[in-house]
């Protein structure tokens, strides 16, 4: 319990702080240009869940496999990692020129800071990642206060380069506490055909989770597209607190499930899943009795509460809460990242087909409703493949 407490005040930290920086640029940004940030911030969970996929999920399962040899094993996932980064930069450019840039520069920092992190969790050293997390909190806090004294109204692109600056010094801090060898060419095969499953996956997730944005910013009005994205970061922390039980449980379970019978681990993953469900329902009722007083406080009656849009965000909490973490636990630790694949084609079909024509019809509205029904049909196709699977292992 003490490196789970340790991970959720590195999670309150550098979660927090990107919470705190979407809420500040959805304060000073215009609709239009917050629009434009939410746009471009879409593709960012594009290339960071491609990253997962291919490098930090892997390393979630197979890390414990080369505790004799990390130095190797860690330099030839960054590695792959540092590709990932080249591409990411390469799009930026091409669809925003020099903002591009900018753009591709934050992401990639902080993609790189989220690897390190997860490789801290992962080798029993979550008192760092918290105490690094400190420190990008604090050292954002103050680079932004100390330019926006010295220059008042100072351009909100510009900060993005703070908010890149500071997570950087984070990574320096990491990375010096990492032991780094050589490149491994069987390390690396080995991560991407484990990940090859979960990449695709990833591109279909991205779809479920993140395209709505996009197709409201290029069908509908940079507006829309600033209030989709200005309702779902109400919810930012509460998807944030599924990620960190993620992070910590599955590589602890990844082990067990190796030495223990299959029953026993999934009694462990649904005790921690009820704890769970009972901390989120608290917030996302919190959410729904408080939120004129929030939407006041974050973003100073720039946007106003809808309690329909709120309700539909609140569902898509419980069902992306089976979905990325009972689900995607079991399947990812028993290695059936194919299954991931399986559930998350039948989403984004439905996000494609249905989610679309919600929009052409309903506008942002049609997004939430679109948003909602996608995840539900991951679900019940979850629940057909997690029987299939549970009645194939209980027989083995």
């Amino acid at each position: 319990m003490k490196g789970l407490s340790f991970s959720i005040i590195d999670q309150g930290f550098f979660s927090g702080t990107n919470f705190l920086v979407n809420i500040f640029l959805a304060r000073v940004l215009v609709e239009s240009d917050y629009g434009q940030f939410s746009y471009l911030s879409s593709f960012h969970f594009l290339f960071l869940s491609i990253s997962i996929a291919l490098v930090m999920d892997p390393m979630a399962i197979l890390s414990y496999r080369y505790e004799e040899n990390q130095a190797n094993y860690y330099t030839s996932i960054l590695c792959i990692e540092v590709c990932i980064m080249v591409l990411q930069s390469i799009f930026y450019f091409v669809v925003a020129s020099s903002l591009g840039f900018v753009f591709s520069l934050y992401s990639a920092v902080g993609t790189v800071v989220i690897l390190l992190r997860r490789s801290c969790y992962i080798n029993d050293r979550v008192p760092l990642a918290a105490i690094a997390s400190l420190m990008f909190f604090i050292v954002t806090s103050i680079g932004y206060l100390f330019f926006h004294s010295i220059f008042e109204g100072i351009n909100s692109w510009m900060l993005l380069l703070i908010f890149s600056l500071s997570p950087s010094l984070l990574a320096l801090l990491i990375w010096s506490k990492l032991k780094l060898g050589s490149l491994d060419g069987s390390i690396i095969r080995y991560h991407l055909r484990l990940g090859s499953w979960l990449f695709v996956s990833a591109i279909l997730g991205w779809i479920i989770k993140s395209l709505f944005i996009p197709i409201l910013y290029t069908t509908d009005s940079l507006e829309s597209a600033a209030t989709f994205k200005a309702f779902d970061n109400i919810f930012l922390p509460v998807h944030q607190i599924i990620t960190v039980f993620g992070i910590y449980y599955i590589p602890r379970l990844a082990r067990r499930v190796n030495e223990s019978p299959f029953r026993e681990v999934e009694t462990s993953l649904l005790k921690i899943l009820m704890r769970l469900s009972t901390l989120i329902l608290v917030i996302c009722v919190g959410i729904l009795v408080f939120s004129d007083q929030i939407f006041e406080l974050i973003y100073d009656s720039k946007y106003l509460p809808n309690q329909e849009f709120l309700l539909l965000l609140s569902a898509t909490v419980f069902f992306r809460l089976l979905i990325d973490f009972w689900f995607k636990t079991i399947f990812q630790i028993t290695e059936h990242q194919k299954y991931i694949l399986l559930t998350s084609a039948f989403g984004s079909l439905c996000t494609v087909t249905l989610g679309l024509f919600l929009i052409k019809e309903f506008s942002i509205q049609g997004a939430f409703w679109g948003y909602l029904s996608s995840l539900i049909v991951q679900a019940l196709v979850s629940v057909f493949v997690y029987r299939h699977l549970r009645s194939k292992i209980t027989i083995a």
